[in-house]
């Protein structure tokens, strides 16, 4: 049973079409963190140029080419079969490979979500589609607007309620997704109810239904699993979003779904 997910975001600069070896954004790495039953729920990417998205691993299929799949310029959507995962093991490394544009500086971003039965030291506020319908009292929405100074990085912090700062106090809000008006690689939410770690939305404006019930999807195409994080308005001010943005650091804008919880 997931009881922790966590985002890793990866990058990679005028890789070309042949493809070029990613490096972990700072703050993340590519090393899979001890805990029980690792697996990879989900990848997608950001590309300027067409091209293609490789993981390989030392348990995976094989490792001249594992798991390989198109990525098309601008579409930032899931690259796996929702629902299905990809098993892999505490503290292995993975290596990934980018395959887009080769024009100089351009940087091409990708990210995953993996997921653990048990991750020592966390303590996350997860729950599952069935009992955020259960929960469920009334649905509202926060916009924001992330600065971005920075491309392939995690970069742009602000707290969930810089822009709007309307949550009712001592309440829980569940987060189905994010609404994106501006294309990214994600948007990531990290604060001390997701035990400090990014959970990070693709940032399509593309496939909008998607990135707009991210949580709330994973969790129906894995079985109910807990995958929605839950965020108490009393962590509103530490609760941070940042965006993963190509060179062009075009600021991010969007609308968080949120259910008010009972």
């Amino acid at each position: 049973m997931l009881k922790h997910i966590q985002s890793i975001g990866f990058t990679a600069t005028a890789p070309g079409a042949s493809g070029a070896a990613a490096t972990a954004v700072a703050g993340d790495s590519l090393i899979i963190p001890f805990g029980k039953n690792p697996r990879i729920l989900q990848m997608w990417a950001d590309y300027q140029t067409s091209g293609f998205l490789q993981v390989t691993y030392p348990t995976g299929h094989d490792t001249t080419r594992g798991f390989r799949t198109r990525v098309i310029a601008s579409e930032v959507t899931a690259r796996m079969v929702m629902g299905l995962q990809m098993p892999i093991t505490s503290q292995e490394q993975m290596s990934i490979t980018i395959a887009g544009s080769a024009t100089s500086g351009d940087v091409e971003n990708g990210c995953m979500l993996v997921g653990f039965d048990e991750l020592p030291g966390s303590n996350q506020n997860l729950i599952n589609f069935s009992t955020c319908l259960e929960r469920m009292e009334k649905l509202t929405t926060i916009d924001f607007s992330i600065d971005v100074t920075a491309g392939g990085a995690w970069n742009g912090s602000e707290a969930i309620n810089a822009d709007s700062d309307l949550l009712i106090a001592n309440r829980e809000y569940a987060v189905l997704g994010i609404e994106f008006g501006v294309e990214c690689c994600a948007v990531s939410i990290k604060g001390p109810d997701t035990a400090g770690v990014r959970l990070a939305v693709p940032g399509s404006t593309e496939f909008a239904d998607q990135s707009a019930n991210w949580f709330a999807l994973l969790s129906r195409a894995f079985g109910d699993a807990t995958t929605i994080p839950v965020i108490n308005s009393a962590n509103r001010n530490n609760t941070l979003l940042e965006a993963l943005q190509d060179e062009n650091v075009t600021d991010v804008t969007g609308t968080l779904m949120l259910a008010l919880l009972r």
